[in-house]
């Protein structure tokens, strides 16, 4: 069984992968943070009425409307799994 000592550098090397990891995803945005927020809340605020119709319907109308780069901004945003 593993000492104190190394339980928590365990727990402080595993800290440190997920900020590295973080870090890593924050500067794939292809949006700044204010902007991706406000287009995630956005999306959710959409979501609330209907449901997700799996063709980015919402997120193509806020980056069309805001006049936001599409085509790299959906790329990351299905690279990560959202299709809403």
């Amino acid at each position: 069984m593993p000492s104190k000592e190394e339980k928590d550098r365990r727990k402080l090397l595993l800290q440190q992968v997920k900020q590295e990891k973080r870090e890593r995803g924050r500067a794939q945005l292809p949006l700044d943070n204010k902007t991706m927020r406000e287009l995630l809340d956005y999306v959710d605020a959409k979501l609330s009425d209907m449901e997700c119709d799996n063709d980015l319907t919402h997120t193509r109308a806020f980056l069309s409307a805001a006049r936001l780069p599409q085509d790299k901004t959906i790329l990351w945003l299905q690279d990560q799994g959202g299709y809403c």
